[in-house]
């Protein structure tokens, strides 16, 4: 893989200064490690998307999809729209359901 911080042709350093027990933790590639808990976590709060972070580590769309789900994540992709009408369809065969019961 590319090294994280040979990704950007211009962007944001950030120090970061760990304790060793913890950067002990990261691996051989700490500054990757450390990239990628951020724009896992940020993708988890809807902050970016993770087509977002697969560009940032050097990702095809659907490698970023098999790395964040690889990371314990869900990977859901739905318009509002249909997201919305997956959810009256399960409103509505759990009110059948409840009939029949």
């Amino acid at each position: 893989m590319v090294p994280a911080f040979a990704l950007y042709s211009a962007g944001m350093e950030l120090r970061l200064v760990l304790p060793d027990a913890v950067a002990q933790t990261l691996g051989p590639e700490p500054e990757r490690e450390a990239l990628e808990a951020l724009l896992a976590e940020l993708i988890f709060q809807g902050r970016i998307s993770t087509d977002d972070a697969g560009a940032a580590l050097g990702l095809t769309t659907a490698q970023s999809i098999a790395w964040y789900s690889n990371r314990g994540h869900d990977y859901v992709d739905y318009p509002p729209d249909e997201l919305t009408k997956e959810i009256d369809s399960l409103r509505r065969a759990t009110s059948r359901q409840r009939g029949h019961g």
